[in-house]
């Protein structure tokens, strides 16, 4: 073997042991950990939404007494309240942000189905927002006057 193709073989050793380890040198050292954090607190955050479910549909069938209800569905609310609040945190979002970005898709798609021109068999009110049918003329929450286009 010459020199030239040990060299070679060198070079390609090293370059595929820096490729190997450069992910493990990069990473930060809280990186995993924030992340971990964050899965397990959007996992706790399902589990609570979840039992609010299940307390709900129990109510329905007659499962729970009507007295003990109000109580553990007001704590199940303030433990995903908090759990919402640790994992704005966690993710390093600020609430503001957040609100703003929710408001700015909210008034674009209000606005998209009468832009677009496309027949929908609903809609939204202009005024409150709320859901109408193609055939209603007025909001039924708020009373405005909806101009919906005459279907054939």
């Amino acid at each position: 073997m010459d020199a030239a193709a040990l060299l070679t073989a060198l070079a390609v050793t090293i370059l595929v042991v820096i490729f190997l380890v450069q992910p493990l040198l990069g990473q930060r050292a809280g990186a995993p950990r924030r992340a971990a954090g964050v899965s397990s607190l959007e996992a706790e955050l399902e589990r609570t939404i979840d039992t609010l479910r299940e307390l709900d549909f129990d109510r329905a069938l007659g499962k729970i007494p009507e007295d003990e209800y109000p109580a553990r569905r007001q704590e199940l609310v303030a433990q995903g309240a908090d759990q919402l609040r640790r994992l704005d945190e966690a993710r390093g979002t600020p609430l503001a942000v957040r609100d703003a970005a929710l408001e700015a898709e909210i008034t674009a798609r209000r606005a998209q189905p009468a832009s677009n021109g496309v027949k929908r068999k609903a809609g939204y009110c202009p005024a409150c927002g709320a859901p109408v049918q193609v055939g209603d003329k007025f909001c039924p929450r708020c009373g405005t006057a909806l101009g919906h286009e005459k279907t054939t």
